[in-house]
């Protein structure tokens, strides 16, 4: 699989449907690479109300992250749900256990999956933002999920309540934003980031890089 140089520019200001817009076509290009099979799951109904002749009123809701499939030789499993972020931090506070919602359960989900050696993370995209002293530049960041990371840990005894930027340099993996084959568009190099996290995960270092053949 061949492709450009990396490079690191990417959008300044984006929606949560703008990212994944930009994702999806990655991840097909992907596929028709056999580089990797990452599909978004389904949705699940919630009852809601129950009417005389049998019919039912429910509501859909996201019960997994955004993304779940396998990459590489041999194959692992990847999951990771993509977020944009505004603001100066990334709040957790709906992602608590006790809260029993959509994304508590898809935190339980990669803590699951990531205790059996998958690739779990959250694609964080960090908008451009505009301050009164300085310009804090837009950037992408794979964050691991494991129970047993250190920010994960806090994160459940409540002593950390969000993820900030300086979390994501400390911990996460900073993402490039390339372009594949023909196509000029650049966009969030998912295979790096899937990949960056699996050497994490198995305490192996790694370096900003794109290979020419996966």
């Amino acid at each position: 699989m061949m492709e450009t140089e990396p490079l690191v520019t990417c959008e300044d200001h984006l929606t949560g449907t703008g990212f994944q817009d930009l994702i999806d076509p990655r991840l097909s290009w992907l596929k028709q690479e056999r580089a990797m099979a990452v599909d978004k799951p389904g949705v699940f109904a919630v009852p809601m109300q129950r009417f005389p002749d049998g019919s039912v009123r429910a509501r859909l809701i996201a019960s997994l992250p955004d993304y779940q499939g396998v990459f590489g030789t041999p194959q692992q499993e990847v999951v990771f749900d993509a977020k944009v972020c505004s603001q100066a931090s990334f709040d957790l506070s709906k992602y608590r256990i006790e809260m029993r919602k959509a994304r508590s359960r898809q935190l339980k989900f990669m803590y699951e999956r990531a205790s059996f050696g998958s690739a779990c993370f959250f694609l964080i995209h960090w908008n451009r933002r505009e301050l009164k002293t300085k310009v804090i530049p837009a950037i992408t960041y794979a964050f691991p999920v494991r129970d047993n990371h250190p920010f994960w840990r806090m994160f459940e005894t409540g002593s950390e309540k969000a993820i900030k930027r300086s979390h994501c340099e400390t911990y996460a993996v900073e993402v490039p934003w390339t372009t594949m084959g023909a196509e000029r568009t650049l966009r969030p190099d998912i295979y790096h980031a899937s990949r960056a996290i699996a050497l994490m995960n198995r305490g192996r270092s790694f370096r900003l890089w794109i290979p020419d053949h996966v």
